[in-house]
């Protein structure tokens, strides 16, 4: 996996739990 992709997962997850808990 490269940092990009890491980078981009982390994202998603942190965009995902605000929205979650928002």
């Amino acid at each position: 996996m490269r940092v990009c992709d890491f980078h981009l997962s982390y994202l998603l997850v942190a965009a995902g739990t605000i929205i979650f808990n928002s």
